[in-house]
This record gives structure tokens, sequence and C-alpha cells, in this order.
């Protein structure tokens, strides 16, 4: 199944290590994982911001196809508020709705690791998410072959951006490092770590 937009409902095989998706009086079991880039300052020429990015994925365990469900850049784990109202989502509304949606905890990520303890604690530290996720780190050599491998399941068609769309950041970012930019974005970076994360720790059921 390839999906063109996320599932109605979700069912948790705990045994098997996988979330069925119903979807259109369709099912499928799905892998689920998600990869996350923390907030970093990106040099001129990436727009100059300071924004990390975050991706919810599921592989089909028939097909091996996967599919991108959700995405959200973010700045911050709580949400930012103004009148009391959420005027920046942070990372507390995406987690507990990723959650409740896919019974995803598991985040794939690759950088430095005195930043990635900043945001760990930050993310322990917040009483309003529930549960907590599970940070997976992710090695690799080279840039360039991290880059290669993502870049190959784009050309065969094995990454389905549907329920995104092409109006996304992920695939805006990655359409501009297609045509030339030469920085990696932070969604970029993201699906980078998703894929290299995928072949280091494939599903087993």
């Amino acid at each position: 199944m390839r999906p063109d937009k996320e599932p109605e409902q979700a069912h948790a095989d705990l045994a098997r290590n996988c979330t069925t998706l119903y979807l259109d009086d369709d099912d499928a079991d799905f892998y689920m994982r998600g990869a996350i880039c923390w907030p970093i300052q990106w040099p001129d020429g990436a727009d100059n911001e300071i924004t990390g990015h975050v991706l919810v994925a599921g592989v089909d365990i028939k097909t091996k196809d996967i599919t991108v469900f959700k995405e959200q850049s973010f700045v911050t784990v709580s949400n930012i508020l103004e009148d009391g109202r959420i005027v920046y989502p942070g990372l507390e509304t995406f987690f507990n709705r990723t959650w409740s949606k896919y019974f995803l905890r598991d985040y794939y990520w690759h950088g430095n690791e005195v930043t990635t303890k900043q945001w760990r604690l930050e993310t322990i530290r917040n009483d309003l998410i529930n549960p907590k996720p599970q940070f997976i780190k992710v090695d690799w050599s080279e840039d360039d072959q991290a880059s290669m491998q993502m870049w190959h399941e784009f050309k065969v068609g094995k990454i389905n951006f549907k329920p995104i769309g092409r109006e996304s950041v992920t695939y805006q970012q990655l359409m501009r490092i297609k045509t030339g930019e030469k920085i990696t974005l932070p969604s970029v970076h993201a699906l980078i770590t998703l894929i290299a994360g995928l072949k280091r720790y494939p599903w087993r059921g």
C-alpha cells in the first residue's frame, strides 16, 4: 500500500514490532520510525535560520516502500503561546500526536552529542510529553555516503511523499538540493538520517 494521506486508524502489533494502518478500506503493516534534526544555525545560503525538523515515516513490511506521513519544523520543545493560543507548535504537540496516531516512540538522530543531550533533557523534563520518545543514534563514516544512500532510495521511487505533499518543507528543500543547493538543509538531514537508520536497524518481526 502506498498511502496518499494519513491513515484513518491504526493498531499496534507489539508482538511483530509493527503498526497496522487502515486507510480507505485497505490496511497494511508498517514499521514506524521517525528522524530528527535538532535546531542549529545554518550557514548563509540556507535561509540563515535556526530551525530543526522532525519526520515520521513507515516502511510497508511487504513492499519495503517508505512513506513519509508527517513533518514539522521546530525551534522549541514546548509550545510557544500568545494570549493562551499556540502560535508556534513545539515538539510536545508533535510527539504526543504521533504516539496517539502511530504508536511511534523511536526517532533516529545523527549529529552533535552535546546538542542532542540538551534537547533530550528538555524533552524528558517536559511533563506534557507522555510517553517519552526514544532517540536512537545513527552513525555513518562519510556524509556523502549517507546522502547517496538517501538519493538512491529517492531515485528508484522507494520514498513516498504523498501524505505530506510536494509543497511540504521536506520535499521543497529536497528539490533545492537536487537543483544545486550545496548546503544540507534541516529536513534533508532528517531524511538522510531516517534512511540511514532504517538501513542500520531494519524491521525484524
